[in-house]
């Protein structure tokens, strides 16, 4: 099961049909697109222009923007707020992630959800270092991964060769952590699982999913 299932799971199980929906962090608006083609109407936020060019170019009938999900202000109220693929990880303190829950909140109608997931520090103590030799689409590269446990950061750096270096850091988070910032910017936390079977979390889960409503 992936997101879409996941996601009709949940829409069913609370009885829940999202007439309007924002994906941030959408990237080149790979889910986004799919969330379009069932008919869901939705919008795509990310904070890379090159990511947002590629999508406004993949799917021109989707609206698109260039906004930080820690300030963006789309004048807008969604009935669902979705932030997939650990993108939750990129903001690197806790400042970051309750300005992220609070302008989520400013976007939601009364009653809205968000849905995200995380990766926990366990799956970064556990899997987060080394070398990795990729290839993806035919694309080859390197895959560093490094991380500092003690201020629960991970280093990935990319290598394509050529002197073509990209580097990307994340934080990793408990999950009281967040359970008790969404509690903080007035959210009520449904459900959280670890995986697309909704089976609960645990202490060794590499990665959990979070469902709240705006209360």
């Amino acid at each position: 099961m992936g997101y879409l299932e996941l996601f009709d799971t949940l829409f069913k199980k609370y009885n829940f049909t999202p007439q309007l929906i924002i994906d941030i962090a959408c990237g080149t608006g790979n889910l986004i697109a799919e969330l379009h083609k069932r008919d869901y109407h939705v919008i795509g936020v990310d904070i890379s222009p090159e990511m947002i060019e590629v999508a406004r170019k993949n799917n021109p009938n989707i609206r698109f923007h260039v906004e930080d999900m820690t300030c963006m202000n789309l004048g807008i109220e969604a009935d669902l707020v979705t932030c997939a693929f650990d993108s939750i990880n990129y903001l690197l303190d806790n400042k970051q992630l309750n300005e992220a829950f609070k302008t989520v909140y400013k976007h939601l109608k009364h009653g809205g959800f968000f849905f995200f997931d995380v990766n926990t520090p366990f799956h970064y103590e556990k899997k987060h270092f080394g070398m990795i030799a990729r290839d993806i689409d035919g694309i080859k590269f390197k895959q560093k991964l490094k991380y500092d446990k003690e201020n629960r950061t991970a280093k990935i750096t990319f290598d394509f060769g050529n002197r073509q270096i990209e580097e990307h850091t994340q934080k990793a988070y408990t999950s009281d952590e967040i359970v008790n910032l969404l509690s903080d910017n007035n959210f009520v936390l449904i459900e959280s699982f670890q995986d697309f079977a909704l089976n609960p979390p645990k202490k060794e889960s590499e990665r959990i999913f979070f469902f709240a409503q705006k209360s």
